[in-house]
């Protein structure tokens, strides 16, 4: 069997198991808890992202073959969204000014990277140059996709709460 549907299945997969688990388990313990102890977990676990920096070793863990653009594209966009990431969680986390804007920045601009990044990899058939890196968006991507969607539920909740 190719790659590409191998990861598919394993996305929807494990997508759907982190989703239940946050739905089930762990938004209800977010609830109506301060961002200061919610949020920096959140952020937090966007810190592993730079993992795909080896994208841009070609040879080492993905193949020589491995399409440029989304090579690219994809390991700086990870890189980014990562110190955007470490940013709003200390800012968060020390209440600083700016500290709310940080992390719904951070949200949008790391959930259209990771978007993008799904949408590219599937275009050029990235997935069968990634070696074992395939791993990484069978079941790491869902992972942060889940977790973009309890930030925008995080604060979402607290936007409601601070206009009641």
């Amino acid at each position: 069997m190719p790659a590409p549907p191998i990861v598919a299945v394993q996305f929807v997969f494990a997508f759907t198991a982190y989703g239940l688990a946050a739905k089930w388990y762990i938004a209800p313990k977010l609830a109506g808890r301060p961002l200061r102890a919610t949020l920096p977990p959140l952020l937090l676990v966007h810190l592993v992202r730079p993992i795909s920096l080896w994208l841009l070793a070609p040879g080492i863990i993905v193949l020589p073959t491995i399409p440029r653009g989304f090579a690219e594209g994809t390991a700086y966009g990870d890189l980014v969204s990562a110190v955007l990431a470490l940013v709003a969680a200390v800012l968060v986390r020390n209440e600083r000014p700016g500290a709310l804007a940080a992390a719904w920045f951070f949200n949008a601009v790391g959930t259209l990277d990771a978007l993008r990044n799904v949408v590219v990899g599937v275009r050029t058939g990235a997935p069968e140059h990634m070696g074992a890196a395939v791993l990484v968006p069978a079941y790491g991507v869902p992972l942060l996709l889940v977790s973009h969607m309890l930030i925008f539920y995080v604060l979402s909740q607290h936007r409601r709460e601070r206009a009641t």
